[in-house]
């Protein structure tokens, strides 16, 4: 056992501060990683106008870990392991620390390592913050980790390079899977707005979009659930979080919804976010709520927010500005077909079903895949721990 900065070297490649102001490349933050799929998207800046914290060089061999994550995901803060030249060719936030192992020590090993439990533990342990926890470069340089021969090392890495690819694989199967099926009920949806011989008003005629706002410190409204943006899953209309405002701590003005109405997030209508009040609540200032005229069944209202002819009249619309974002006068334009209420309530009955039918797929395969996830971590704790008898490795 070793401490890390005796065998490796911490945060030594950066973007020096002499750049030519207009040197353009690639930048990743936190944001831009996601830590489930280790999939990096980042974005084009130039130096001169590029955040202060876009200096984190990596090179190919490197371990990258980042230094703050949500005090309950310490599971996801294992480390990416740059492999490549894409993602080499990338500058990264200093909200990542990067590890570059010595020669006698194999980088593969190193990353398994880094991502074992023992080692997560104790740097969570080390951590501090509330929203999110984060711990320092001394504290990571200090955790101690196995260092068998190099030999050892390799046999090691080479297994698990085998064993976590066919997890990772699998669990990537049984995402597409889900794509797939969503992909299904979206062009359901698509088809089902496409009708012809039906009125067509427009929102604004069928739809009165809630005006006035009130403070969410003072009761009743303090006690009221506040529906955010964040609270809304994508593209199913799922709500995820039932907070009220005094426990989230708003303290601006809030509309106020009453049972019945719909709520649509009108600020990067990509996401496809809507959901329907199902009591008395509030919603932030970035979502339209909504109540629809009698001939207009809710429901039928929020699947149409959902579907394709919405979605991307809002996207189009909301490329005019710097924030994407729907105005009121654009969100009003659309027109929606409007069958018997009887036919929307038929239309409404089905899109249920097929929903309920792909939520209880989507939370069987979540399951599935974070138990292949955790299974995933503890093979990888177990071999580079010695815990498990590897092929090639002496026991």
């Amino acid at each position: 056992m070793a401490p890390l900065k005796r065998l490796c070297d911490l945060n030594t490649r950066v973007l020096r501060e002499d750049t030519d102001p207009h040197f353009d490349f690639l930048y990743a933050d936190l944001a831009a990683v996601n830590l489930e799929t280790r999939k990096v998207t980042p974005r084009l800046e130039t130096f001169s106008e590029a955040p202060s914290r876009a200096r984190r060089l990596v090179f190919i061999g490197d371990s990258l870990i980042p230094s703050l994550t949500g005090s309950t995901n310490w599971v996801q803060t294992r480390p990416l392991f740059i492999k490549g030249v894409e993602l080499a060719s990338i500058v990264f936030s200093t909200g990542f620390f990067t590890v570059t192992p010595r020669p006698g020590l194999d980088s593969r090993f190193l990353n398994y390592t880094l991502a074992s439990l023992p080692i997560l533990q104790q740097l969570e342990a080390q951590s501090s913050g509330v929203t999110m926890k984060g711990f320092s470069a001394e504290a990571l340089g200090n955790q101690k980790i196995p260092v068998p021969d190099i030999k050892t090392q390799c046999a090691i890495a080479d297994y698990l390079d085998t064993e976590t690819a066919r997890i990772d694989a699998l669990i990537e199967k049984k995402q597409r899977m889900l794509e797939l099926l969503w992909e299904q009920f979206e062009s359901r949806l698509t088809a089902i707005f496409d009708v012809r011989g039906v009125p067509t008003p427009a929102l604004s005629v069928v739809v009165r979009i809630a005006e006035g706002q009130v403070d969410p410190m003072v009761e009743p409204f303090a006690s009221m659930m506040l529906i955010a943006p964040d609270h809304v899953e994508s593209g199913t209309g799922r709500l995820l979080q039932a907070t009220s405002a005094a426990e989230q701590g708003a303290i601006s003005g809030k509309y106020l919804c009453e049972a019945g109405d719909v709520i649509y997030s009108k600020i990067r209508p990509a996401l496809r976010k809507v959901c329907i009040a199902t009591d008395q609540c509030l919603t932030s200032a970035d979502m339209y709520p909504m109540r629809p005229s009698p001939e207009l069944v809710p429901r039928y209202l929020s699947y149409f927010l959902l579907s394709d002819r919405f979605s991307s009249y809002a996207v189009l619309e909301s490329e005019r500005v710097a924030m994407p974002k729907i105005n009121r006068d654009a969100f009003g334009r659309i027109r929606i077909p409007i069958p018997t209420r009887l036919e929307q309530l038929r239309v409404v009955d089905e899109l249920d079903a097929a929903q309920s039918h792909l939520r209880s797929v989507s939370d069987r395969v979540s399951r599935q895949s974070e138990s292949l996830r955790e299974f995933r971590q503890a093979l990888i704790t177990a071999a580079v721990t010695g815990e498990l008898e590897v092929p090639g490795v002496a026991a």
